[in-house]
């Protein structure tokens, strides 16, 4: 799949789901992937947009039943429900659950030029 976000999304359903079909994600360095792509044998991030296409010539070198075990271990419904639970009891009890606070230095092609 072919992931190149230029926003801080942040959560990737997309990614998830492709991970759990047993592909790998190709893409940017950008909101939720830098947390789900943690393995280069899943997938490849960069912001450079030469890289992503020479990573997209070779699909091959990724482990696509590691990207489904990634997905049905990391991603599944209890592993979900116990971080959502996590996440709403710090928020309940006052804590900010970023350090900082989203923003983007440039404009949209800014981030990963296109040629």
């Amino acid at each position: 799949m072919l992931f190149p976000v230029r926003w801080l999304d942040p959560f990737g359903l997309a990614i998830i789901e492709i991970l759990y079909l047993g592909a790998p994600v190709i893409g940017t360095r950008y909101g939720s992937l830098p947390e789900i792509i943690t393995d280069e044998k899943v997938g490849f991030l960069s912001n450079n947009y030469n890289e992503l296409i020479e990573a997209a010539h070779h699909v091959d070198q990724f482990d696509r039943r590691l990207c489904h075990q990634l997905a049905k271990e990391k991603f599944s419904s209890r592993e979900m429900f116990l971080g959502y639970q996590t996440c709403y009891q710090r928020a309940l009890d006052g804590e900010y659950l970023n350090s900082n606070t989203p923003y983007s230095a440039g404009g949209l092609t800014a981030p990963l030029p296109l040629h």
